[in-house]
């Protein structure tokens, strides 16, 4: 039970939520997402290109089309 408040403190500390996306790049090998948190704060996010390609594919895509469908729908 100790750990898990441990992981969950330490999850808060390094998660937050990107509200407002206002720069998108892709440079050589990287992609770039820029914006601000819950909060007001400016961050970044930089991903190796290959890897945010391998990832995004077209089934991610299709989930998120899906759980975002279904969140319009139920608002």
């Amino acid at each position: 039970m100790k750990k898990e408040k441990e992981i969950i403190k330490r999850w808060k500390k390094t998660s937050c939520r990107m509200n407002n996306i206002n720069t998108f790049m892709a440079h050589e090998n990287e992609v770039c997402l820029s914006g601000t948190d819950e909060y007001g704060k400016h961050f970044t996010v930089w991903w190796d290109s290959y890897d945010f390609i391998e990832w995004i594919d077209k089934s991610n895509i299709k989930e998120i089309k899906k759980a975002l469908i279904k969140h319009i729908k139920n608002k």
